[in-house]
């Protein structure tokens, strides 16, 4: 969303702005998906939690909180240095 933000269309004929949108989101989830070995949440954390037990687990489970804290605040960091890399208006 953020990349959509910064970079997507503000003009529905702006097709330059959706390439570069989706070029950046796919960069963003490849580079994801390659240090965290999956960019899938059941795969990362190793269970399902939209079900019931999921859920249960993941609320009693402080570790796995603090983990998945951890993968957010790594995808934050690398979200921020693609934007750096490209800067809105810089297509």
């Amino acid at each position: 969303m953020v990349i959509g933000l910064l970079h997507g269309r503000e003009r529905p004929d702006d097709d330059q702005a959706k390439e570069t949108t989706y070029r950046l989101a796919e960069e963003f989830i490849d580079r994801f998906a390659a240090q965290n070995g999956s960019r899938i949440c059941r795969d990362l954390i190793g269970f399902d939690p939209a079900t019931t037990a999921g859920r249960r687990r993941f609320r009693e489970d402080p570790e796995l909180i603090e983990r998945c804290a951890g993968i957010v605040r790594e995808a934050a960091a690398l979200l921020e240095e693609i934007l750096a890399a490209n800067p809105p208006g810089q297509r």
